[in-house]
């Protein structure tokens, strides 16, 4: 049986929140690894101008050095103040320092790190893509290799439903390949 053990997130993107909010329904916004990846963000070690986009997943990748809580903690926050209108907040490009206050993290210790997290971010979106095949947000990794993007019409909230979802993208997947999938 494999189980998600990663999910690639956009923290700009409506569906990336839509499915994060669907993992955290599952209960598993802990145990699931949230990794930075974006299509506005084509290679971050080279992108010398400041980037909305960037500075989001720069975050991501600050609070992965915290540890699973100030990721889910990060992603919260940045899901609640933008996730769901990105280009009201893409407007104001000091958004990124308001989710990463309200979100706990020491934003002096990110000034300090800003180009490791950026050619962090760079290395997560090539292993993703070079590895793991990941071409766009939000795609989940399960643990036998295999991705899925998924994309769903509404917010899945109510853990029953979650549920439900899981075992429909679980059954489509053992339909293509014949594996025998769990949570």
């Amino acid at each position: 049986m494999t189980h998600i053990i990663a999910v690639h997130l956009d923290l700009r993107d409506v569906q990336s929140a839509r499915v994060w909010g669907w993992i955290r329904a599952l209960g598993l916004h802990e145990q699931v690894e949230a990794r930075p990846f974006s299509l506005d963000v084509a290679d971050p070690w080279d992108c010398e101008a400041p980037s909305f986009g960037l500075e989001l997943l720069m975050l991501m990748e600050q609070a992965r050095d915290h540890g699973p809580a100030a990721v889910a903690r990060l992603v919260d926050t940045a899901f609640a103040r933008i996730g769901v209108d990105a280009e009201a907040a893409h407007a104001e490009l000091a958004m990124w320092l308001q989710v990463g206050a309200a979100a706990g993290l020491p934003l002096a210790e990110y000034d300090e790190e800003m180009e490791r997290l950026k050619a962090e971010v760079g290395y997560w979106m090539e292993e993703a893509r070079q590895d793991h095949g990941v071409i766009r947000p939000p795609t989940l990794l399960f643990d036998d290799g295999t991705t899925a993007y998924v994309q769903l019409d509404a917010p899945v909230e109510d853990p029953e439903d979650a549920r439900r979802v899981l075992a429909v993208v679980l059954d489509r997947l053992a339909a293509i390949d014949g594996a025998d999938r769990g949570a």
